[in-house]
């Protein structure tokens, strides 16, 4: 009895051992997550270092400098008008009336020329070098040849002018404030045409508006109030885009100079810094002083210039700089 009861125990374990060795070994998988963490982390890390470089390109470009050329002195002490055309800087002084023309390089006056029973706010020239002044108060442009008056234009469709310029065709453009319109006539006062007014499309102007300038292939930069912007307009109107700035107070004495590549310069008076926007409006840098250091800007009341390679900017002195490029 005892002998069949030890066969039946081995015969049992021998059984369990074949169940055990039949049976699958079922290997244990190990854990992904530390992969990804890891890989989650490496990902986030490359983000970061992609967008500090970024953050570090445009901060260099935002802060980039121009060249300075030259920088000489000026005749007046006080001026609402600074401009190039021409070889001359052309200034309205405030505090003596007059408007002076220095050769725009070297600094040297030309001469000047001085009103009588009439208050001057503005000038610009013509190829032939005949000098258009606008006055306060009046539709009426003086013209000024070798620094003599030698007759008037009478601008009929404006009432109360806010800015003019004089275009590359030689076309005079002028600005309403009691439309907003913006009138191109010949140099003999002849009308060529008539854009913007007030209205709330993209080509229209909401608020009044103030100083007019052109660039080199003529598109038409006007200063509108309400908002504060610069609205920029093909030379027969069409909308081309709208610069918004971040402060009100910058339209108060703010001037445009437009260089060849397209990139539009104004001046911050009240910040005493020029501030650079890219032709679709973007603000992409602004600028204190030239790339040495050694040319501060101080309350900037013009700015000029452009399309010659060069923005001159009317400040302490009148400092002439390179444009920068971006």
């Amino acid at each position: 009895m005892a002998k069949k009861r030890a066969k039946s125990v081995k015969k049992a374990k021998r059984s369990v051992n074949k169940t055990v060795e039949a049976a699958p070994v079922i290997p244990v998988k190990k854990s992904n997550g530390g992969v990804i963490m890891a890989v989650v982390v490496l990902v986030i890390v490359a983000l970061i270092s992609i967008e500090s470089l970024m953050m570090i390109k445009q901060s260099a470009m935002m802060n980039k400098k121009p060249a300075l050329v030259t920088s000489y002195k000026s005749f007046y002490r006080g001026i609402v008008c600074g401009v190039v055309y021409n070889n001359d800087y052309i200034t309205v002084g405030i505090d003596n009336n007059q408007v002076q023309v220095q050769d725009k390089m070297t600094g040297q006056l030309k001469g000047f020329y001085t009103p009588v029973g009439a208050s001057l706010l503005w000038a610009a020239e013509s190829k032939d070098g005949t000098i258009y002044c606008m006055l306060k108060g009046t539709s009426t442009l003086f013209k000024i040849k070798d620094f003599k008056k030698i007759g008037e234009v009478v601008l009929p469709e404006v009432k109360v002018m806010s800015g003019f310029c004089i275009n590359s065709k030689d076309e005079l453009v002028a600005g309403d404030n009691t439309s907003a319109k913006i009138y191109r006539y010949s140099l003999d006062g002849v009308k060529l045409g008539e854009m913007a007014g007030f209205g709330s499309g993209n080509d229209k102007i909401q608020g009044g508006i103030g100083r007019v300038f052109t660039d080199a292939k003529d598109n038409i930069y006007v200063f509108t109030g309400n908002p504060c912007a610069v609205k920029v307009l093909t030379a027969s109107g069409r909308f081309i885009t709208d610069i918004a700035f971040p402060k009100q107070d910058v339209c108060s004495m703010a001037q445009v100079a437009v260089a060849a590549d397209g990139n539009i310069y104004i001046n911050d008076f009240s910040g005493s810094k020029i501030i650079v926007f890219s032709p679709g409006g973007k603000m992409i840098g602004k600028f204190d002083r030239d790339i040495s250091g050694n040319f501060q800007i101080t309350f900037p009341p013009a700015i000029s210039g452009g399309s010659d390679g060069n923005i001159y900017v009317c400040t302490h002195e009148i400092a002439v700089f390179k444009t920068i490029k971006y």
